[in-house]
């Protein structure tokens, strides 16, 4: 019976555990639950580990509401009422940057409910008195009024917090040269 590599199909959970399987098992998509939530698996392939990328894990500290700090070094002190995670995989990096990506998405959004209400309310003032200017315009100067109106109705009011980590972003095909220390601000050849 081989050895199959497992991973949670559930993002929050995303547990890794490792499965003895009969091949038939295997080929009848009979994967094991995860251990950890109950929900169902699926197999990965995992890098040989002499072949795999190495890197320093990126450390940061979330405590239980979910509020998270980032330490200037990876061996710092643990502050009282959080807890230190590792980000080790490119696959855990990608559901770390989602989940504060949509937290921070959602502060933004409760932070500017407010903005936006007076806005509309403003909005709807200065419309009435440009609608009431509008009927002593000529055609062109109304129809430029109009468009005025349509373009800012279609204006995109959507936002990302923009959250990532550099050193998983950024590689050599896509950093500025003045930005590569190793080139010591140089352009590339």
């Amino acid at each position: 019976m081989p050895l199959y590599p497992l991973e949670c199909d559930n993002e929050a959970c995303a547990d890794r555990q490792e499965a003895l399987l009969l091949l038939r098992q295997y080929e009848a998509g009979e994967l094991p639950v995860c251990k950890t939530c109950g929900g169902p698996t699926h197999r990965i392939y995992v890098a040989h580990h002499s072949q795999a990328q190495h890197f320093d894990p990126i450390v940061y500290h979330e405590s239980p509401d979910g509020r998270f700090r980032f330490p200037g070094r990876t061996d710092s002190q643990v502050p009282a009422g959080f807890e230190r995670k590792e980000i080790r995989t490119f696959r855990e990096y990608e559901s770390f940057r989602r989940k504060v990506n949509h937290s921070e998405n959602n502060k933004i959004e409760q932070a500017n409910e407010a903005e936006h209400a007076f806005l509309h309310w403003q909005e709807h003032f200065n419309r009435r008195d440009l609608r009431s200017a509008m009927d002593r315009m000529s055609p062109a100067q109304r129809a430029l009024a109009q468009l005025a109106i349509e373009r800012n109705n279609a204006r995109p009011r959507t936002f990302d917090a923009g959250f990532f980590v550099e050193a998983m972003e950024y590689d050599a095909g896509n950093r500025e040269a003045w930005n590569d220390g190793d080139r010591r601000g140089r352009a590339r050849k």
